[in-house]
Protein backbone atom coordinates (compact mmCIF):
# COMPACT_ATOMS: atom_id res chain seq x y z
CA UNK A 1 0.00 0.00 0.00
CA UNK A 2 3.15 2.47 0.00
CA UNK A 3 4.67 1.54 -3.27
CA UNK A 4 5.58 4.51 -5.43
CA UNK A 5 3.49 2.73 -7.73
CA UNK A 6 0.86 2.26 -5.66
CA UNK A 7 1.09 6.19 -4.34
CA UNK A 8 1.34 7.53 -8.00
CA UNK A 9 -2.16 6.08 -8.68
CA UNK A 10 -3.95 7.36 -5.97
CA UNK A 11 -2.37 11.24 -6.57
CA UNK A 12 -3.50 11.04 -9.81
CA UNK A 13 -6.60 10.33 -8.88
CA UNK A 14 -6.96 6.84 -10.59
CA UNK A 15 -9.14 4.07 -10.11
CA UNK A 16 -7.61 1.00 -7.69
CA UNK A 17 -8.98 -1.99 -7.83
CA UNK A 18 -8.30 -5.35 -6.11
CA UNK A 19 -7.27 -8.71 -7.81
CA UNK A 20 -10.30 -9.78 -6.45
CA UNK A 21 -12.23 -7.92 -9.05
CA UNK A 22 -10.78 -9.38 -11.97
CA UNK A 23 -11.68 -13.10 -10.10
CA UNK A 24 -14.79 -12.43 -9.59
CA UNK A 25 -15.13 -10.98 -13.27
CA UNK A 26 -13.91 -13.94 -14.41
CA UNK A 27 -16.34 -16.32 -12.08
CA UNK A 28 -19.21 -14.03 -13.29
CA UNK A 29 -18.12 -14.54 -17.31
CA UNK A 30 -18.36 -10.75 -17.24
CA UNK A 31 -16.35 -7.25 -16.03
CA UNK A 32 -18.39 -6.23 -13.13
CA UNK A 33 -19.01 -2.82 -11.78
CA UNK A 34 -15.78 -1.35 -10.74
CA UNK A 35 -17.42 0.83 -8.62
CA UNK A 36 -18.38 -1.95 -6.10
CA UNK A 37 -14.86 -2.45 -5.89
CA UNK A 38 -12.44 0.44 -6.07
CA UNK A 39 -10.59 1.12 -3.22
CA UNK A 40 -11.34 4.60 -2.39
CA UNK A 41 -14.75 5.57 -2.49
CA UNK A 42 -16.58 9.11 -3.08
CA UNK A 43 -15.64 11.78 -0.86
CA UNK A 44 -12.18 11.44 -0.44
CA UNK A 45 -10.35 14.38 -0.91
CA UNK A 46 -9.04 13.20 -4.21
CA UNK A 47 -12.56 12.66 -5.35
CA UNK A 48 -13.50 16.48 -4.27
CA UNK A 49 -9.94 18.03 -5.69
CA UNK A 50 -10.87 16.12 -9.12
CA UNK A 51 -14.44 17.49 -9.02
CA UNK A 52 -13.16 20.90 -8.52
CA UNK A 53 -10.84 19.93 -12.00
CA UNK A 54 -7.86 20.48 -9.35
CA UNK A 55 -5.19 17.63 -8.96
CA UNK A 56 -4.61 16.49 -5.46
CA UNK A 57 -1.03 18.01 -5.04
CA UNK A 58 -1.93 21.12 -7.71
CA UNK A 59 -1.32 24.04 -5.38
CA UNK A 60 2.31 22.89 -4.39
CA UNK A 61 5.73 23.94 -4.38
CA UNK A 62 7.93 21.29 -2.77
CA UNK A 63 11.47 21.61 -1.16
CA UNK A 64 12.17 18.26 -0.73
CA UNK A 65 14.98 17.29 1.92
CA UNK A 66 15.33 13.91 1.56
CA UNK A 67 18.07 11.48 0.93
CA UNK A 68 19.01 10.38 -2.23
CA UNK A 69 17.53 6.86 -2.12
CA UNK A 70 14.10 8.32 -1.74
CA UNK A 71 13.91 11.12 -3.44
CA UNK A 72 13.36 9.85 -7.14
CA UNK A 73 10.12 7.80 -5.68
CA UNK A 74 8.88 11.03 -3.83
CA UNK A 75 9.14 13.24 -7.19
CA UNK A 76 7.30 10.74 -8.80
CA UNK A 77 4.57 10.42 -6.44
CA UNK A 78 4.44 14.47 -6.43
CA UNK A 79 4.42 15.00 -9.62
CA UNK A 80 1.54 12.04 -10.71
CA UNK A 81 -0.78 14.54 -7.77
CA UNK A 82 -0.08 17.75 -10.72
CA UNK A 83 2.54 19.34 -7.96
CA UNK A 84 3.84 22.71 -9.66
CA UNK A 85 7.43 22.18 -8.58
CA UNK A 86 9.56 20.01 -6.83
CA UNK A 87 13.19 21.89 -5.14
CA UNK A 88 16.03 20.05 -4.02
CA UNK A 89 17.64 23.23 -2.31
CA UNK A 90 15.99 26.30 -0.37
CA UNK A 91 17.32 30.24 -2.58
CA UNK A 92 16.04 33.30 -2.60
CA UNK A 93 14.63 32.89 -5.78
CA UNK A 94 12.30 30.03 -4.48
CA UNK A 95 11.41 30.64 -0.84
CA UNK A 96 8.54 32.74 -1.22
CA UNK A 97 6.83 30.00 -3.52
CA UNK A 98 7.39 27.09 -1.79
CA UNK A 99 4.39 26.04 0.28
CA UNK A 100 5.45 22.13 1.53
CA UNK A 101 8.89 20.60 2.77
CA UNK A 102 9.14 17.51 3.24
CA UNK A 103 12.22 15.54 4.83
CA UNK A 104 12.97 11.72 5.96
CA UNK A 105 13.98 12.60 9.53
CA UNK A 106 11.44 12.23 12.33
CA UNK A 107 11.69 15.34 14.31
CA UNK A 108 13.69 18.62 12.96
CA UNK A 109 15.19 19.89 10.07
CA UNK A 110 17.97 22.22 10.44
CA UNK A 111 18.94 23.78 7.34
CA UNK A 112 22.68 24.74 6.70
CA UNK A 113 24.58 27.09 4.57
CA UNK A 114 21.63 29.25 3.56
CA UNK A 115 21.89 32.33 1.85
CA UNK A 116 22.16 35.39 3.94
CA UNK A 117 19.69 37.19 1.54
CA UNK A 118 16.65 34.69 2.98
CA UNK A 119 15.65 36.33 6.22
CA UNK A 120 15.56 34.06 8.84
CA UNK A 121 11.92 34.33 9.82
CA UNK A 122 11.08 33.30 6.25
CA UNK A 123 12.89 29.96 6.88
CA UNK A 124 11.21 29.22 10.40
CA UNK A 125 7.65 29.50 9.28
CA UNK A 126 7.98 26.82 6.59
CA UNK A 127 5.54 24.08 6.52
CA UNK A 128 7.53 21.37 6.98
CA UNK A 129 6.39 17.56 7.68
CA UNK A 130 7.93 14.16 7.73
CA UNK A 131 7.01 12.51 4.36
CA UNK A 132 4.90 10.05 6.01
CA UNK A 133 2.46 13.02 5.72
CA UNK A 134 2.13 12.79 1.64
CA UNK A 135 0.85 9.00 2.54
CA UNK A 136 -1.54 9.62 5.14
CA UNK A 137 -2.23 12.91 3.27
CA UNK A 138 -3.24 10.58 0.37
CA UNK A 139 -4.90 7.51 1.89
CA UNK A 140 -6.13 8.00 5.26
CA UNK A 141 -6.75 11.20 7.18
CA UNK A 142 -8.00 14.70 5.94
CA UNK A 143 -7.96 15.40 9.88
CA UNK A 144 -5.71 18.21 10.92
CA UNK A 145 -4.59 16.92 13.99
CA UNK A 146 -3.51 13.33 12.32
CA UNK A 147 -1.87 15.41 9.59
CA UNK A 148 0.02 18.10 11.78
CA UNK A 149 1.35 15.19 13.75
CA UNK A 150 3.46 14.71 10.98
CA UNK A 151 5.23 18.07 11.64
CA UNK A 152 8.62 18.99 11.50
CA UNK A 153 10.56 21.46 13.53
CA UNK A 154 12.64 23.74 11.30
CA UNK A 155 15.81 25.50 12.17
CA UNK A 156 18.99 27.12 10.70
CA UNK A 157 22.82 26.33 11.37
CA UNK A 158 25.07 28.77 10.82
Amino acid sequence: ERTEKYLSFVAAGKWILPSRYVTQSCAAGKWLDEEEFQIFKEGTRIHTLQSLGEPVFGRWVVLLMVSPQIRGGLEVILKAGGCRSIHQSLSPQNVDQITHVFTDDQKSLVFRDISLDIPLARIQSLSCFNIEYIYQFLCHSEDPQVLNAHTVQVSVAK
